[in-house]
């Protein structure tokens, strides 16, 4: 473990700005990843939602994650080392890392999870089910055409995102 830094040490200004570096860097390469036609219309891996993009956002989102901890680990260790009054905002700190953490990580990893669980034949399904006077008894790989009056959704969401 390492110790804790001192307050005229002149690394603690510059952990700061290398992790906001870090972080910018990460944004920009994630939207660099966004932009690569062939990453953001590739088809997704057998019959999983999942696809390339979302997992590289995965991937890149996971390495903010951890700049973030870290950042938040040497913030808690500059607040003990800086106010030795106060032994418990150590804790604080280190416990509103953990907070932050986790709500990054559930909206990190909430949309692939639902991509790994949920199939494209479960989905069509379900709205089939859900919907049998739009869809009627068409196959599962069949162009699928909406009746003549449909519903709000359909208009928002066209038949080819379903497939």
């Amino acid at each position: 473990m390492q110790p804790p830094p001192s307050y005229s040490d002149p690394n603690v200004g510059r952990k700061p700005l290398l992790s906001a570096a870090n972080l910018l860097g990460l944004v920009i390469l994630r939207a660099i990843l966004g932009s690569i036609p062939i990453e953001k219309n590739a088809s997704p891996f057998g019959d999983s939602l999942m696809t390339p993009l979302l997992l590289s956002y995965v991937i890149v989102d996971t390495v903010m994650l951890v700049v973030i901890v870290d950042f938040g680990t040497m913030l808690a260790r500059y607040v003990q080392a800086k106010y030795r009054d106060f032994p418990d905002l150590r804790k604080v700190t280190l416990l509103a890392t953990a907070f932050l953490g986790l709500a990054i990580a559930y909206r990190i990893y909430e949309m692939p999870t639902a991509c790994l669980v949920v199939r494209r034949t479960e989905l069509l399904t379900l709205y089939r089910e859900a919907h049998p006077q739009i869809l009627g008894n068409h196959q599962l790989n069949s162009p699928l055409r909406p009746v003549s009056n449909p519903p709000l959704a359909m208009l928002w969401f066209p038949t080819s995102t379903l497939l």
